[in-house]
């Protein structure tokens, strides 16, 4: 058990070599934590359930055919994730207050019986995070211009040929979704 969750060691749901076996605790990353479950449970029996255990924490609960459910299902399966963890899924934060949690569950309950509520809101795909992502991008850019290697002219917010501070503060002046989102779709290289 240990061999393999060393050969699959920070694999997650996104990688394709990724075992749910070797993710012992099934956080959807194989790490330090399932060696350690391994090291304090390992008795032969206990190691063999595991190895069993084919339940992947990445597999989507099955469609319900009643959307409410479906929405529920959603945000048990992306629990505790906010924006920037790989697996935040925005149609899952209902509220769009930037992580998926109990608020969540408690903004679909009043509407459970409501199932064209639900079904609009499993097809809000906005993204409460397009500025986070955005200042992100702007970060892992910064002071690179045209003709630097990791020049990014989605970076460049304002198209002056440098990825600076005056794109950082365009962002914190214009902070709202659909905005960031416009820039994060502007792919208009001002280097050409």
């Amino acid at each position: 058990m240990i061999s393999l969750i060393q050969a699959l060691f920070r694999k997650s749901c996104t990688d394709p070599q990724y075992d749910p076996v070797a993710d012992v605790n099934k956080d959807k990353t194989i790490d330090a934590l399932d060696t350690s479950l391994v090291g304090a449970n390992g008795n032969i029996t206990w190691c063999q359930s595991k190895l069993n255990d084919k339940t992947s924490p990445c597999t989507p609960p099955p469609v319900s055919g009643h959307s409410c459910d479906d929405l529920l299902n959603l945000i048990a399966l992306h629990l505790s994730q906010k924006c920037g963890d790989l697996d935040y899924d925005p149609v899952a934060d209902v509220n769009k207050d930037k992580i998926i949690d109990v608020a969540d569950t408690l903004t679909v309950s009043p509407n459970y019986t409501n199932e064209t509520w639900c079904k609009n809101k499993l097809n809000d795909k906005t993204n409460p995070c397009t500025c986070e992502d955005l200042l992100n991008l702007i970060k892992a850019h910064f002071n690179k211009k045209c003709g630097d290697s990791n020049y990014s002219p989605i970076a460049d917010v304002n198209k002056d040929k440098i990825i600076n501070i005056l794109d950082t503060s365009l962002v914190g002046a214009n902070n709202n979704i659909t905005w960031c989102q416009t820039k994060l779709n502007d792919k208009t290289n001002p280097c050409k």
